[in-house]
């Protein structure tokens, strides 16, 4: 048994495809580009703020597929990894990127939801979630919100976020997928065939949101659900999620057509995390599950490697 895993939340959570489109690695010649803004924080400044073990790794090995992939990729961790640096880095992408490029967004860390008693506007989800920065002295706890108002003015029309923290479930814009996973959840999984069937199925059903990521402007791959934490462990020697995530540029291409989608890479790391943490792990660590959110699309993210 490996030591206790490390579970990715602040010690104080305040407030503060319709046609699904094959690519062809052997006749595809890309003509966007592609930017990448990674962050992972495992030491925090604020006192009373658990550091991690391994969010920088995430953030380190994820930027380094990328960038090898040709991504226009940022990446910050530890104390730099600040509020203050993620505007300026999430502007200067909104100034550079055009509209037919593909942006990824990154976050490893602590993830946390609001307890004192506010929440989503009517429709929304419920309680307001965040993301656990640093800042010069502290931290901030960027809500679901805010980053939805930052991605969303980035002006490319392919856009997905990643986060692997606690509660990054309420981060997606649609309240079919932001919950945690039910009670009578059996730990099963299913086939990507019928996997791809719910997810379109689903995209099909979305709305503007108004509120968090809206699945109509960013896919949303959250490594939890929105009341689930998640967790990090020395086994894999980076968060649960991540690693698996990471492992999809090599194994998840399910369709053999020589790139890796979101949908994919979702898929391969929901299906490793049911089988190596959830089935394993059963009884002695809390279950989690990857959540999906997004409109009818699905956007290319690696090369198989």
């Amino acid at each position: 048994m490996p030591e206790r895993p490390r579970i990715r939340r602040a010690v104080t959570a305040i407030l503060l495809l319709s046609p699904w489109l094959v690519l062809l690695s052997c006749a595809i010649e890309l003509d966007f580009d592609r930017y990448a803004v990674v962050y992972g924080i495992s030491e925090y400044v604020a006192v009373g703020v658990q550091d991690l073990e391994y969010s920088d790794d995430d953030a380190q090995a994820l930027s380094a597929i990328l960038t090898g992939q040709g991504y226009n990729a940022v990446t910050r961790t530890d104390a730099a990894a600040t509020y203050a640096q993620l505007i300026s880095d999430l502007s200067q992408v909104a100034q550079q990127a055009g509209r037919d490029d593909l942006f990824v967004f990154f976050f490893s860390g602590h993830g946390c939801q609001d307890v004192s008693g506010g929440g989503e506007p009517p429709g929304g989800d419920g309680p307001s979630e965040g993301i656990v920065l640093n800042t010069a002295s502290d931290y901030y706890i960027l809500t679901d919100d805010e980053l939805g108002g930052l991605v969303e003015d980035i002006p490319c029309n392919k856009k997905v976020v990643i986060i692997d923290a606690c509660n990054s479930g309420g981060f997606i814009g649609n309240e079919l997928e932001s919950d945690g996973t039910p009670p009578e959840y059996d730990g099963g999984t299913e086939g990507f065939g019928a996997l791809l069937s719910d997810a379109i199925s689903l995209y099909l059903n979305y709305g503007d949101a108004g509120y968090d990521i809206d699945p109509s402007d960013a896919i949303v791959l959250a490594a939890s659900g929105e009341r689930e934490v998640s967790f990090e462990s020395s086994q894999y020697q980076h968060g649960v999620f991540s690693y698996f995530l990471l492992e999809s540029a090599r194994d998840g291409d399910l369709d053999g057509d020589g790139m890796v989608t979101a949908l994919e890479a979702f898929y391969y790391a929901k299906e490793q995390i049911e089988r190596e943490w959830n089935v394993l792990f059963s009884g002695a660590y809390e279950q989690f599950s990857p959540h999906i959110s997004g409109g009818p699309v699905d956007f290319y993210l690696f090369d198989a490697e």
